[in-house]
């Protein structure tokens, strides 16, 4: 391939001279998988966004990585360069899907990035393009990781029809969360008839996050259990998907069944905090928790660039900012990106805090 590396935007000029090289080397080497994530995250990445920043770099680095595996047939890393892309976009990818992803923390009533950084979202696009050819939809059984990523970047039919076409007992977990979330982007794409001969936890929440027949009292334990499993939704963590699967439930039914909810999951929001899981990351548990059940209840605000205001919020969103900032004092991203900022603050306050969940403190 001839490409004019020279025309594109890098962190630094070392890093447009290196980048060739570093390709060349990412389809050439018989390295372990270990050793070319390492590659991946400390050398290549570096060269391509530095902060929250995408640099224009990325176009031709994604367009070297089709070709060389559609092409040329080198599939060996194809996994590993799936999940290095979705690190690249992993901002993008919480802002197009809401809830199942890392929380990011947003500035009060921003815009969708879409919006502020079209031409960053235009390499996003082209990731989402990445992902149909080298992945495509088939009759095939998909890898977990391949199935939340054609979950997150895509919306339509023929992609939902595709995976849980494509789910047995190995991977019914992944399909179900993957079409909840499809189905939450795109509410004409709902399941139907399902039979289902296995019933564990995180199957039943992949009933829930369906709107289809589940257990309820296992589903509210899913609440304060912190299992991690292996999955990319929620981080793996049960609590986590337990959030999004029965609030996304509730939504279709009456206010009291969704007060109960919320009263549920703010149950098992206080028991997981009270554990003091990772607390060296951004985003345990207890505040992924926090965000989802944010972006579920005010998902038609998020990104519109206006302030909201709270008196004019539906019942259930005034009965969850109320329960959040007066009885457990505390606020979330996801709020402030819905253009809700904490009680008596200005938007300058609220965006100079250094932790938003401890803004009354």
């Amino acid at each position: 391939m001839k490409i004019n590396w020279q025309y594109y935007q890098a962190p630094n000029r070392d890093a447009i001279d290196a980048i060739p090289y570093q390709l060349d080397y990412l389809f050439s080497t018989k390295d372990l998988s270990e050793d070319i994530e390492y590659f991946l995250y400390n050398e290549l990445a570096p060269n391509i966004k530095h902060q929250n920043r995408i640099y224009s770099i990325i176009e031709p680095v994604i367009e070297v990585m089709e070709f060389n595996i559609c092409q040329k047939g080198k599939i060996q890393y194809k996994n590993e360069i799936l999940n290095f892309l979705g690190y690249i976009f992993q901002e993008y990818i919480r802002d197009e899907n809401s809830i199942l992803v890392t929380p990011i923390e947003y500035q009060t009533a921003a815009l969708k990035l879409s919006l502020q950084y079209s031409e960053e979202f235009e390499s996003y696009k082209r990731f989402q393009s990445f992902m149909k050819r080298v992945f495509p939809d088939t009759i095939e059984p998909q890898m977990p990781d391949v199935i939340f990523y054609k979950s997150a970047l895509n919306d339509c039919q023929k992609t939902f029809e595709t995976l849980i076409y494509n789910a047995d007992q190995q991977n019914i977990g992944e399909s179900l969360f993957a079409c909840g979330l499809m189905s939450f982007k795109n509410p004409n794409l709902k399941l139907h008839d399902l039979e289902m001969t296995q019933q564990d936890s995180i199957t039943n929440l992949g009933l829930c996050i369906n709107q289809m027949a589940f257990d309820k009292r296992l589903a509210v334990k899913s609440l304060s259990t912190p299992t991690l499993h292996p999955f990319v939704w929620g981080n793996g963590y049960e609590c986590v998907l337990a959030t999004s699967s029965l609030m996304i439930d509730s939504l279709h039914q009456d206010l009291r069944c969704q007060k109960n909810t919320v009263n549920d999951i703010m149950n098992g929001y206080e028991a997981i905090r009270d554990m003091n899981i990772d607390e060296d990351i951004d985003f345990p548990p207890h505040k992924f928790m926090l965000e989802d059940l944010s972006s579920v209840l005010f998902q038609e605000h998020l990104g519109k660039g206006r302030l909201l205001d709270p008196k004019k919020l539906t019942e259930i969103q005034s009965y969850f900012y109320n329960l959040l900032s007066k009885e457990y004092r505390t606020h979330t991203y996801t709020l402030l990106y819905a253009g809700i900022v904490p009680n008596g603050m200005s938007i300058e306050e609220a965006n100079n805090i250094n932790d938003i969940y401890n803004c009354y403190n």
